[in-house]
């Protein structure tokens, strides 16, 4: 009913004596719906208050007033709820109700709360406390000790927090009350987290899952899985926080609670940090602290800046890290001592003596005062977690000052209490941190026992350290999350390649180094291509609401890739897919706009599919600790007489090489100094760009660019092959970069007479154990190509290549144009020998898993690929830099290489950078009829490349050398 015809209906002389039940039942009603859909309880307090003016009575006016307030608060509008209690509270003592202005107390002290006026609710709930004592309202007293108690909570006095819960739950069973009992358990499980007792927090919160559940009270689960979601992240439990995590986000924005919204995306974002995922924490944190900021929410928008600052210490930026320290500081330093929160000072304190560590690590005074400060305060408030951080940090401090003794004393003390907690991540930095305070006395010591059995020690702890991060790495999912986490192991396999080189005593210590490189790289793809991984399914008899959850995000996941195809065919210049009516119309967006849409939608996207796609479980694929020579020896084995591996490994400002074949092992440990590649290799890069300069510029000094190209194809050749030579004995390369290392054509390096590829037939592998599964997975005879073919204005030959590539297979099937879409694709994957895709590519540097391909019906995206399961015995992508990865935290290549390595391909042919259609054709014609003829795919690429550069005008590397064979040779 609208308003107006609402306020004459009340407004009726035959209702007056109705009003008032009126009133009271509406306001009940309100209350009611904001236990589930919060919107709908605001609509029908305001339609109390419509009547109350009508009723012109104190108690109807009190009523509706506070139902409003109870609506608005409910719904995150706390400071407008302020005013909408004092008058409720004037009109109950109008009325001479103090059980209901005791009521409403509560409810003005917890909008209170919610603000952030901690100071202001201690003091007004003193009084509420000496007015309720005088009436002898146990009710309001247990609710009034359950409001108090999530104050202290916030001002971090956790222990005395507990023990106010405690007390209300106990009011609440005296008074028979066990519909209260859900919220105040729920409430105390928070606090309960925030003490390390994980266990009694999750069977309460399991006791409030099952009660809203059974009672109907679903929105209420929401405030379950948020909490939990909190929980599970203290714990390590990563994966299955983001899980409830985003459960949480959906069910407040489907409720329109945004403040308890901006909660699950605050804590959203710390997981995300813990995970390494920055970008995506920045974004959380940010949402999160606009919206906190808007609702006027003090303590939680001080928790976003602790957030952001530990972004930006976990990321290196020490300076931004310091000043946003110094101004939460200061805030927290304005506030009244009742509303500082004594835990979040900690936290300060324990940070900016980290900071110091990395900014100063010389002058330990002010970080070991302050470290030990935030240690202290920690074991008042009883906080097990941070107690022993601070302890960690304190023992590093005291290392880095030079004071061995005091911090060998500080990490044993820390490793009782860590050791108890048993979360991963602690036991990570303790095994770290004594790990180097162990690798720092092997230069001091004086025999080489003594250095052997510190040699040891440190490697002993850098493996555990190693094995936590393993641990936590194993239950991840997607990839992902696998690829970002393995950060934080990276800097343990380092130390221990690097104590590995240092100890020359041990032969075998250069075949542990190796086993190490190998452990640090490329592991998640290791992990996709493992026999141990296995697919989680979704659990059998799952319920009709799972059911229809999971039909729900299909359709959002399809949509939202469906207006991605949209959004990548305007940034193309394509014409847009006709996927709806609204999608087929042509409108030309200013490209800001254009990224800005796409950015959301790729991040919703990703959210969902981390929360919802079948994830892979894996434990650490094939390795044995204590087994130096384990894998050389499997390589060797698996390697065919005449191949030779050669795998680059970056360790602090040096390059070394370790090369392999079936009779030798050797490690070449400083092989060139990074600094000098890396100027080489830009130098490269600048003289590759000049061919975007138009083809008059390139026609008219080719032979000018061929000299200044190879030029520095002769510099890298000298630094990165030359001292290899000794020891490459045979006719086949396949070589492992590192790094930045991937995008070098290697087979392009010059000795001044000739190029590399004109000496050897020349693979690529992500890792060495990459190698060695494609090594041994089943080969399949070239009989069957399936051909797929997207002509554009940039790609106007790709037909002709595809239908010239068809002639020479006995059976082929083309998908060509208008039919080169995805489902066709798809259902031919199965029958094929050999895929090969000719059509626009675009490598994304910016969000390497939405690298894209172009076909008919929209764009695939490595995410896609990375879901299929197929075997051909060889995939060629002929598009434009098909082969560009980026390389990510444990050298994980991110592009489209990688999703079709995943999907189960043994070789791929790709393309390092783009070249014209005409050569592209010629190119591939040369490779097929040699692999065709009997040669394998490294000696058919070898002899193609070389039947084009005897080509003119092809005798540059540009137009001979784009394109790569990456696995099987």
């Amino acid at each position: 009913m609208p308003s107006s015809e609402r306020g004459a209906f009340l407004a009726r002389p035959q209702l007056v004596y109705l009003l008032e039940p009126l009133v009271q039942g509406l306001a009940a009603r309100a209350d009611q719906l904001g236990r589930s859909k919060p919107p709908q309880a605001l609509e029908v307090a305001t339609t109390a208050l419509e009547a109350a003016h009508q009723a012109n009575s104190p108690m109807a006016t009190g009523y509706a007033n506070r139902a409003n307030a109870n609506a608005l608060r409910i719904v995150g509008r706390f400071e407008e709820s302020l005013p909408f209690y004092k008058e409720a509270i004037a009109a109950f003592k109008l009325a001479k109700l103090p059980a209901e202005e005791g009521r409403t107390y509560l409810g003005e002290l917890a909008a209170l709360s919610n603000l952030g006026r901690y100071a202001d609710a201690l003091r007004y709930g003193d009084i509420i406390r000496r007015r309720l004592a005088r009436l002898g309202d146990k009710l309001n007293q247990a609710k009034l000790a359950s409001t108090l108690a999530i104050i202290h909570h916030h001002t971090g006095r956790y222990q005395h927090s507990v023990r106010l819960h405690n007390r209300s739950l106990q009011l609440f069973k005296e008074l028979n009350m066990a519909e209260m009992l859900p919220p105040g358990l729920l409430n105390r499980a928070n606090t309960l987290t925030q003490l390390n007792r994980f266990r009694q927090a999750e069977q309460d919160y399991e006791t409030c899952r099952e009660e809203f559940t059974k009672r109907g009270q679903t929105a209420l689960l929401a405030f379950v899985d948020i909490n939990m979601g909190f929980l599970l992240f203290r714990q390590g439990r990563y994966q299955e926080a983001l899980t409830l995590l985003a459960a949480a986000i959906e069910g407040f924005e489907a409720t329109g609670q945004q403040d308890k919204r901006a909660l699950a995306e605050l804590d959203l974002a710390f997981c995300y940090s813990a995970l390494n995922l920055h970008n995506e924490a920045l974004t959380c944190f940010q949402q999160a602290g606009e919206a906190m900021q808007t609702l006027n929410m003090r303590y939680e928008a001080v928790r976003v800046e602790i957030g952001r600052v530990e972004v930006l210490l976990n990321r290196g930026k020490y300076q931004q890290a310091g000043q946003r320290l110094t101004e939460v500081e200061a805030v927290y330093n304005q506030a009244e001592d009742s509303e500082r929160n004594r835990h979040a000072l900690a936290v300060i304190w324990l940070y900016q003596a980290y900071l110091l560590t990395r900014t100063t690590p010389q002058d330990a005074k002010e970080a070991t005062e302050l470290v030990r400060r935030a240690r202290e305060t920690f074991q008042d408030l009883k906080l097990a977690y941070w107690q022993a951080q601070a302890q960690i940090i304190e023992a590093e401090i005291l290392h880095l000052a030079g004071k061995v003794v005091e911090a060998e004393e500080a990490f044993l003390a820390a490793a009782k209490p860590v050791r108890r907690l048993k979360l991963p991540h602690l036991l990570y930095q303790l095994h770290y941190g004594y790990g180097r305070l162990k690798q720092a006395g092997i230069e001091k010591a004086g025999e080489d026992f003594e250095k052997s059995k510190l040699t040891d020690a440190a490697l002993a702890e850098y493996l555990k350290a190693a094995e936590q991060v393993e641990s936590m790495r194993a239950i991840l999912r997607p990839e992902e999350l696998r690829v970002a986490f393995m950060e934080n192991g990276l800097k343990a396999y380092e130390a221990m390649v690097e104590l590995c080189l240092q100890d020359s005593r041990r032969p075998d210590r250069a075949y542990e180094a190796f086993n190490y490189v190998e452990r640090s790289k490329s592991r998640s793809l290791l992990d996709l291509l493992s026999h141990e991984i296995s697919q989680v399914q979704t659990p059998a008899g799952e319920s009709e609401g799972e059911g229809e959850e999971e039909n729900n995000l299909a359709g959002r996941v399809e949509q939202l890739r469906q207006e991605l195809n949209w959004f990548y065919s305007q940034v193309h210049n394509i014409q847009a897919v006709e996927t709806s009516e609204e999608n087929s119309r042509q409108v030309t967006l200013p490209p800001a706009q254009v990224a800005q849409e796409i950015g959301g939608r790729e991040r919703e996207l990703a959210t969902l599919l981390r929360r919802y796609r079948p994830g892979l479980l894996a434990e650490p694929a094939g390795f044995r600790p204590g087994d130096s020579t384990g894998l050389v020896e499997e390589l060797r084995q698996a390697l065919q007489p005449g191949q030779t591996l050669v795998e680059y490994y970056a360790l602090g400002d040096k390059l070394m090489a370790f090369v392999l074949d079936r009779e030798n092992f050797t490690l070449v440990p400083d092989l060139a100094e990074l600094e000098q590649v890396n100027e080489l290799q830009e130098r490269l890069n600048y003289q590759a760009d000049k061919f975007n300069l138009g083809r008059g510029y390139v026609e008219r000094r080719l032979a000018v660019l061929r000299r200044d190209y190879d030029f520095y194809l002769g510099k890298l050749y000298m630094v990165l092959i030359e001292p290899l030579l000794p020891h490459l004995n045979g006719s086949s390369l396949v070589i492992v970069p590192h790094g930045n290392l991937h995008t070098l054509p290697f087979h392009a390096l010059f000795d001044g007479q000739s190029y590399l590829a004109e000496r050897f037939e020349i693979s690529y592998a992500p890792s060495a154990r990459v190698l060695l599964h494609c090594l041994t997975q089943q080969d399949r005879p070239y009989r069957k190509l399936l051909g797929l073919a997207v002509p554009d204005e940039l790609l106007t030959g790709v037909e002709k290549e595809v239908r010239l590539l068809g002639d020479l297979f006995a059976e082929t099937r083309l998908l060509v144009g208008p039919d080169a879409t995805l489902p066709a694709l798809q259902q031919n994957l199965a029958w094929c020998d050999v895929l090969h895709l000719a059509s626009h590519g675009v490598f994304r540097e910016d969000n390497p898993l939405f690298s894209l391909l172009k076909l008919a019906d929209g764009w695939l995206s490595v995410q896609d690929v990375m879901d299929w399961r197929f075997q051909p015995s060889l995939v060629t992508l002929s598009a434009c830099q098909t082969g560009l990865s980026r390389p990510l935290f444990g050298d994980e290549l991110l592009g489209l290489a990688r999703g079709f390595l995943s999907a189960g391909a043994s070789s791929l042919v790709v393309s390092l950078w783009s070249v014209n259609d005409e050569v592209t054709t010629q190119l591939m014609q040369y490779f097929y009829e040699a692999l065709l003829a009997g040669q394998n795919r490294a000696a058919s690429l070898q002899t193609a490349m070389r039947k084009l550069r005897s080509e003119s005008p092809y005798t540059h590397p540009h137009y001979w050398a784009p394109f790569v064979l990456v696995g099987r040779p």
